[in-house]
């Protein structure tokens, strides 16, 4: 479980989470917060991976890469919004993001979308990550 570095909250008297996200994250007074623009499934040298999967684990892979290149990770994470091309895309970005953000649970939300800025992109993540 990743070190959990802002108060999260889930009362009882709402829904529980579907997946591996807060329903709400508190940035305490005082901190930097950063926000992500989104990112894509494209590779460092501009390939697009074939299948709508590969896509959604490669823009996890960048998220963690914009992150990682202001020195933080995965447990900075405040706040992600997903937006995917196709209904079947759902599982493909809740396993990758279960997996490689290693038990962080930032709030969440994930919206289906006709199209994106390309037309060969399945996938945009964006975020928000406080220090």
């Amino acid at each position: 479980m990743a070190e959990t570095l802002h108060p999260r909250y889930s009362p009882v008297t709402a829904p529980k989470p579907f997946s591996a996200y807060s329903p709400m994250v508190e940035i305490e007074a005082g901190r930097r917060s950063f926000h992500i623009s989104g990112q894509v499934g494209v590779r460092l040298d501009g390939s697009l991976p074939d299948t709508g999967e590969e896509q959604v684990h490669q823009a996890w892979m960048n998220v963690l890469a914009v992150l990682e290149g202001a020195g933080l990770g995965p447990q900075h994470l405040v706040k992600v919004v997903g937006y995917i091309t196709a209904p079947g895309l759902t599982a493909a970005f809740r396993s990758s993001r279960d997996r490689l953000l290693a038990g962080a649970e930032p709030a969440s939300t994930l919206i289906g979308v006709p199209f994106l800025a390309h037309p060969d992109w399945q996938v945009e993540i964006e975020a928000v990550a406080a220090v």
